[in-house]
């Protein structure tokens, strides 16, 4: 199973354990830390899409004009509860080739049953090897 190592960059000098710091677009730390990414040999990184940030699309198309190979994706700040709920999955995948992959992160196994089958990739969180090998089953 092929591995990609996805990093995350922020346009924010923040963290889940301290308060924002800094301007809301920080030029700076965005233009440092795509190649950071690419120096440590990361295959993608990850930004963020939400109301309370800037747009993720503009942000990637920033850091990447500091880079030279990183590739980049951008999610979308929104969560679903998939607990008895219908996936609304119905097997049919784009004709449209080459289309845009799909990356699914989750970490229920009801997640897992709904965000698996239409994804092309399963993001996990870094878990042991031998935990993850039970995800990708």
């Amino acid at each position: 199973m092929p591995v990609e190592f996805i990093g995350m960059i922020s346009t924010r000098d923040q963290s889940e354990t301290r308060l924002n710091g800094g301007p809301v677009i920080d030029k700076d730390l965005t233009g440092k830390s795509a190649p950071a990414h690419e120096d440590a040999g990361f295959d993608r990184v990850l930004t963020g899409c939400a109301s309370s940030q800037p747009d993720g699309h503009q942000a990637a198309a920033y850091a990447a004009a500091h880079t030279e190979r990183l590739g980049f994706l951008v999610y979308h700040g929104q969560y679903y509860q998939v607990e008895n709920h219908y996936s609304g999955y119905s097997g049919v995948k784009s004709a449209q080739q080459p289309r845009i992959r799909l990356y699914f992160g989750g970490s229920s196994e009801a997640a897992h049953r709904v965000g698996g089958k239409p994804a092309d990739t399963c993001a996990l969180w870094g878990e042991p090897l031998a935990e993850s090998a039970g995800v990708a089953a």
